[in-house]
C-alpha cells in the first residue's frame, strides 16, 4: 500500500504542478494580450 500511496501522491503532485503551470500561462496571455 506504501507505495501505491506514494504512486498517489506524485501524481497529484504532477497534476497540482500542471494546473499551476496551465496558471501561469493564462496570467501571461492576460499580461501580453
Amino acid at each position: 500500500f506504501e507505495d501505491y500511496d506514494s504512486e498517489e501522491e506524485e501524481l497529484s503532485k504532477i497534476v497540482r504542478s500542471m494546473i499551476n503551470y496551465a496558471d501561469q500561462e493564462a496570467d501571461l496571455d492576460k499580461l501580453f494580450s
